[in-house]
């Protein structure tokens, strides 16, 4: 456990992220245009359940997550 600026934190080795993180392709980085599109995305990758293959959250359900607007949500997935 490390303590700066009165927050105590862990770190783990790359080897070990085995679990409580979310991958991303590389190539979302040259093909998402913008910020509201990522966070969306990365929502639906966080959201991925690889034992059904899907994550089919309401549009509502990522707006209250993701803290943007309904209409914010349809324009990131167009």
């Amino acid at each position: 456990m490390i303590k700066r600026h009165g927050v105590k934190y862990s770190v783990r080795g790359y080897a070990r992220l085995d679990k409580n993180f979310t991958q991303i392709p590389n190539d979302v980085f040259r093909i998402i245009t913008s910020g509201n599109q990522f966070l969306v995305y990365s929502y639906l990758c966080y959201r991925y359940n690889s034992d059904y293959n899907y994550a089919f959250p309401s549009l509502k359900t990522i707006a209250k997550d993701c803290n943007i607007s309904l209409s914010t949500v349809q324009r990131s997935i167009k």
